[in-house]
């Protein structure tokens, strides 16, 4: 069996495209590297890295949808909904939930290239400290109140509900739904 230590994880994967391209299906792979402590055996192993590489950069990795009960909610009142997280290609760990309530509005400013604007209004963050397998379904309920003070919806101004994922060493997924505040 061949044994390779290699120096960083690109030259790592350019090793396993050449293998892939070039190795023989029944011959088994091994190779170590020292620092990580990641020792590949067989064509799974080496699949599941790919997908865990993959995941890392946002490519077939956990996916997030905000399902808010209502989109309709007057000045003061709570907002009620779910996040649903679908784990994606490998188990990823997931860290917190980050809910963000903000309001676009526009005015024109001299400081400024842009007409449109966000202010930050409310933040909800929900600790989750856990793995979500491939594949899994998970629904997490939050409820957050709209301030009795701010503006309606209208031509200048919108709502937004930002639902960020936070996972380690990855792309954070995100998902965003707009709001009618009467």
């Amino acid at each position: 069996m061949e044994k390779r230590i290699l120096k960083s994880r690109l030259n790592g994967f350019l090793f396993l495209i050449h293998y892939m391209q070039n190795s023989n299906k029944n011959k088994k792979l091994v190779f170590n590297k020292s620092n990580t402590g990641i020792e590949i055996k067989n064509e799974q192993e080496i699949i599941y890295m790919w997908k865990k590489f993959f995941s890392s950069i946002g490519i077939g990795s956990v996916k997030v949808d905000t399902i808010l009960h209502d989109k309709k909610a007057a000045l003061g009142e709570m907002i009620k909904g779910d996040v649903l997280i679908c784990g994606g290609q490998t188990d990823e760990p997931i860290q917190k939930i980050n809910l963000l309530l903000y309001l676009q509005y526009e005015e024109v400013r001299k400081d400024s290239d842009f007409s449109w604007h966000d202010k930050h209004i409310d933040e909800l963050t929900i600790v989750v400290n856990r793995h979500i397998k491939a594949g899994e379904k998970d629904r997490i309920p939050f409820t957050m109140k709209i301030p009795a003070d701010g503006p309606k919806t209208g031509e200048k101004h919108k709502w937004f509900l930002q639902t960020t994922v936070l996972i380690n060493q990855s792309v954070d997924p995100t998902d965003e739904d707009e709001l009618m505040i009467v």
